[in-house]
């Protein structure tokens, strides 16, 4: 194992040792809460999007097809709010479903966008 693979698989430890400090002195609100689960949900959005996106792609649709209606169903999910969270994963379901006992604003969705798209631009650096 080199010493580059041993960096990358040291970060997810050190991350969730910080993690672990934090939840142990700081306790959010409701609202910094609904956001941080926001974000977890974008990020279980690009795993998924990560993983079956390209073998989607590899034996069906052409690129261009597969934005497209990776958009569209975005936009159609986040219309029906109510009946998409059944659609999603068991994790991002729940991961939204309690970060929406607060009034959600438009930042929950930018929130929840920007960890799918962090996530995402880490994945697709790896590769």
């Amino acid at each position: 194992m080199t010493q580059h693979n041993l960096i990358l698989i040291s970060i997810p430890a050190v991350v969730a040792l910080c993690g672990g400090f934090l939840a142990a002195f700081w306790k959010p609100s409701q609202q910094n809460r609904s956001l941080i689960q926001h974000f977890a949900a974008g990020v279980v959005l690009a795993a998924l999007a990560v993983e079956l996106l390209p073998e989607i792609a590899r034996e069906h649709a052409p690129g261009p097809v597969l934005i497209g209606a990776f958009a569209l169903g975005s936009l159609f999910m986040y219309g029906l709010k109510l009946w998409t969270e059944r659609l999603l994963y068991l994790v991002t379901e729940e991961l939204l479903m309690e970060a929406h006992t607060v009034k959600e604003k438009p930042i929950s969705t930018l929130i929840l966008f920007a960890g799918f798209l962090t996530f995402w631009s880490i994945e697709l650096m790896g590769k």
